[in-house]
């Protein structure tokens, strides 16, 4: 069996399971609660580092009620360059999905035509 595949089955068996056990009011089963267990270590064992360059973030437009803002999403802290926030519309669950990836995909195109056309003036320069 493809690993692909493999992965999609031992997924969609997991979920099942999820689903069924939340319904019954049973506790999940030792092979999820270890999966969960080993993500949650990791991600409380992880320390980012600092990043050089620029980055762009793309920001839901909708936003939780109460929700601080903060238009860097705190990437601003690990950042040496700049930090450039492109709201598109929807929430943060639904930007790749249809109706709004369309406006995520072309937001994309626009920060992308952008790179270049700056990269290709650098490049210019140089050779000036």
């Amino acid at each position: 069996m493809k690993k692909s595949l493999k992965r999609k089955v031992i997924w969609k068996k997991n979920q099942f399971a999820i689903e069924y056990n939340r319904a019954t009011g049973r506790d999940l089963p030792v092979n999820v609660m270890r999966n969960h267990e080993a993500i949650q270590r990791a991600l409380d064992a992880y320390r980012p580092g600092r990043y050089a360059g620029d980055i762009t973030i793309f920001r839901a437009s909708e936003q939780p009620k109460n929700t601080k803002f903060d238009p860097s999403l705190g990437w601003a802290e690990l950042v040496d360059g700049d930090v450039v926030t492109e709201v598109v519309k929807g929430s943060h669950g639904a930007l790749t999905v249809h109706p709004y990836a369309a406006d995520l995909a072309a937001k994309f195109e626009e920060v992308e035509s952008r790179k270049d056309a700056w990269s290709r003036d650098i490049a210019r320069s140089a050779a000036a």
